[in-house]
This record gives structure tokens, C-alpha cells and sequence, in this order.
């Protein structure tokens, strides 16, 4: 394998990296702030990944209303935010 091979290979796999970060970022019914759990400005590609396929239910929790976010293949949690959790 000679150097251009090698560049064409490592662009192709960073471009099917992006569009599938792209594709998780936009196919999913959540926001992109509700995706940001650290609340760093930054969707992560895990975090982009955990809420692909997730929905969105508000409960109580201690008295308090949170939003809990459920994965949408068999109804139980994926992550719960409460308000006093939220910025």
C-alpha cells in the first residue's frame, strides 16, 4: 500500500465517521442541548449514540418533576433529569 492508498482509506473511514455522527445528531427527536448530559456545548458521539433511539416522559421523582428519557425498544430509563440538575 503506498501513501495515497493509505490518505484515501484513512479520509474515506473520517467521512463515514462524520455522516454517521451527523445522522444520529439529526435523526434523533431530542434536542441538541437535551442530547448535551455534561452540558459542555458538545454533543459526544457516545452521547449522540445513547439517545438515538430514546423517548421522553415526564415522572416524580421525590416530589419533583423530572424528565426521564426511556429507550424506545423495551420502556425502561436510559437517563433522568431533574430541574434542579438542569441549567
Amino acid at each position: 500500500m503506498n501513501a495515497k492508498s493509505g490518505s484515501i482509506i484513512i479520509f474515506g473511514a473520517a467521512a463515514v465517521f462524520a455522516a454517521l455522527y451527523a445522522f444520529l445528531i439529526f435523526s434523533s427527536q431530542l434536542s441538541y442541548s437535551e442530547m448535551d448530559l455534561n452540558r459542555n456545548g458538545v454533543v459526544s458521539y457516545e452521547e449522540a449514540l445513547k439517545f438515538f433511539d430514546v423517548g421522553v416522559r415526564l415522572v416524580m421523582v421525590e416530589g419533583k418533576e423530572c424528565t426521564e428519557y426511556y429507550a424506545l425498544k423495551d420502556g425502561l430509563p436510559v437517563e433522568v433529569v431533574c430541574e434542579s440538575s438542569k441549567l
